[in-house]
């Protein structure tokens, strides 16, 4: 692999681990602190038309923010096996 080929990659790649990180570490501590984040939620959106749904809210953008992690990181070791697969 050429030092360019690495040196255009970085931006992307970093980004791509930012995402990965950003949204795994805020997923899992929804899912670890499942209790605090329903009831910090409850109370902000006490006053809403949203209160009934907080806690189908939470669940759902958990999921969706585990996913996202993983996919990003995917991506990440996707976009490794394609680079050296190509090398070959």
């Amino acid at each position: 692999m050429q030092i360019e080929d690495i040196v255009k990659n970085l931006p992307a790649l970093f980004c791509a681990l930012f995402v990965a990180i950003l949204f795994l570490q805020s997923g899992l501590d929804k899912a670890f602190d499942w209790k605090g984040n329903v009831e910090w939620l409850t109370g902000h959106f006490s006053k809403t038309f949203l209160a009934p749904f907080t806690k189908l809210m939470v669940a759902k953008i958990t999921v969706l923010e585990l996913l996202t992690g993983v996919v990003a990181a995917a991506g990440i070791v996707a976009d490794k096996v394609l680079q050296a697969a190509n090398e070959r």
